[in-house]
């Protein structure tokens, strides 16, 4: 699934609604796409604990499609942010080989005069590749660990690695 059209659901989506809850797209075998609600990442202020809500949801994800035998074939994210000063839809879209580094387009909020949101419009000077984040990798972890049938205490395990990861990259990056 292309980042633009997840971009074109979740902008109708707050359109419709006149809000957005941080959101997980997920394709299945190329065909089909759910959208799940993360609206508990709003409560952390530290990736961990968002990465850590992330696993938990792509756990109960994984028993809710265990039977289905559907795979995941492709995750985005995307969640009302601020940054530089504009309010804007943040959408990320998990990198390949479903590593750390995502593609990400933000689409700045445009509201009329009554300040209600008319629109949403493409900014590509905050839109780019390599995004470092371990968000969309622990959901998917959750996943592969329920399809696995691992248990809890080693799924974890695995979540606490991944973190480890994020963390050295972000120090190799300059930005620990």
């Amino acid at each position: 699934m292309d980042i633009d059209k997840v971009a074109t659901l979740a902008k109708e989506l707050f359109l419709e609604q006149g809000t957005f809850l941080p959101s997980v797209f997920v394709e299945l075998d190329n065909t089909e796409v759910g959208v799940l609600a993360v609206s508990e990442v709003e409560e952390k202020d530290n990736t961990p604990d968002r990465a850590r809500i992330f696993f938990d949801a792509g756990r109960k994800y994984g028993h809710q499609t265990e039977k289905t035998g559907q795979g995941v074939t492709d995750l985005h994210f995307a969640s009302l942010t601020r940054t530089q000063g504009k309010q804007g839809l943040l959408i990320a879209k998990i990198g390949d080989g479903r590593g750390l580094k995502h593609t990400t387009r933000f689409y700045e909020v445009l509201r009329g005069g009554g300040g209600a949101v008319v629109d949403l419009l493409k900014n590509s000077t905050l839109s780019h590749d390599g995004m470092i984040s371990p968000l969309l990798p622990a959901f998917m972890l959750g996943v592969v660990t329920v399809r696995r049938h691992l248990s809890a205490n080693e799924a974890r395990r695995m979540l606490s690695a991944l973190l480890r990861e994020y963390e050295r990259m972000l120090r190799e990056s300059g930005m620990l």
